[in-house]
């Protein structure tokens, strides 16, 4: 395919964003969904913390894109109610790297695939896919680890046990 990135036709960064976010609500409404909560409460925390408006816009569309690689997961998997076998757990670990790997194709700055491929990365070394852990994983990640857990819960995903909980809690108290 010819590049058309000096000429007229061109995606922006911002329509490329936009077009993959349509993507994704076409194909998975809930993903579409959480994916706006994490952009959004990523930014806030951003703003909050002080970070830059870069930083904050970086922090937006990576927490928009997060879980873009889930395309390659069945619908049937994303939102089944009730625990996942280990195979389809294993399978839904593989959406950050096919997210990054996707992202990566596209002029997205580095710190946004980046925070893509880390953003179930946890400091203990727990997370995946990398097992990385303490400084070796960027702040934009460990923000979006954060946005990401609270968007979780927040909306309420078949995957969650949590959908029900207590709204007065502390969870509830961070969106406010």
């Amino acid at each position: 395919m010819k590049d058309f990135a000096n000429t007229n036709t061109a995606l922006s960064v911002n329509e490329a964003v936009r077009l993959a976010r349509q993507l994704i609500a076409l194909r998975d409404p809930y993903t579409a969904h959480h994916e706006n909560h994490v952009g959004e409460f990523a930014k806030a925390i951003a703003v909050e913390i002080g970070f830059d408006e870069k930083f904050q816009e970086e922090l937006l569309i990576g927490g928009y894109l997060d879980d873009v690689g889930k395309i390659i997961i069945p619908v049937s998997i994303l939102t089944k109610p009730g625990k996942l076998s280990p195979e389809e757990y294993s399978l839904i670990q593989n959406h950050v790297q096919a997210g990054f790997d996707l992202l990566k194709e596209v002029s997205l700055p580095s710190n946004i695939t980046r925070a893509v491929l880390e953003h179930h990365e946890r400091l203990d070394e727990s997370g995946y896919p990398n097992h990385i852990k303490d400084d070796a994983i960027s702040m934009q990640a460990r923000i979006l680890a954060i946005a990401d857990v609270v968007g979780f819960h927040d909306v309420g995903s078949p995957l969650s046990s949590c959908a029900d909980r207590d709204r007065s809690g502390p969870w509830f108290a961070v969106r406010q």
